[in-house]
């Protein structure tokens, strides 16, 4: 394997290229995914709540106490500005948690139901299909069979 960033030939794929350092994908094997149950998931959408509030709620203080005084300085409004936007950024990423925790519920949901109908339902195979004539000739001849 060569190394993507700078080149260097005989590399082992899962691990650091020798020359430069930067980590070597391994292309053979499966991307890992990230299977969020309800616990975990609800440590993050409480910490993604928590985040733009304190960034508006340090926003509004800050200007409050201190930013609209005379001798204020400059400083202060801007940051305020600044820890009001990062509250907005933080709130559409909390938006985003929130999106992606309802799509995972539906996404399971989808997925237990088509397994639960998999079970219940074993769809025929027409490939084997045997014609009438076939089986009411073998019911006869194993009705005569019998009876003698």
């Amino acid at each position: 394997m060569y190394c993507p960033k700078c080149g260097k030939p005989e590399q082992s794929p899962g691990a650091y290229c020798r020359n430069c350092g930067v980590y070597l994908f391994d292309a053979s094997k499966p991307a890992e995914s990230v299977h969020w149950s309800g616990e975990n998931i609800n440590v993050p959408t409480f910490v993604g709540a928590l985040r733009p509030a304190v960034c508006f709620i340090s926003a509004i203080l800050l200007y409050a106490v201190v930013g609209w005084q005379p001798g204020a300085n400059r400083i202060i409004p801007i940051t305020a500005v600044i820890l009001f936007a990062m509250g907005v950024v933080q709130a559409q990423a909390l938006r985003k948690t929130l999106s992606l925790k309802k799509r995972l519920k539906t996404a399971a949901l989808i997925a237990h139901n088509d397994a639960i109908n998999a079970n219940l339902l074993v769809p025929p195979n027409f490939a084997d299909l045997v014609p009438d004539s076939v089986t009411s000739h073998t019911t006869k001849q194993l009705s005569k069979n019998r009876k003698s």
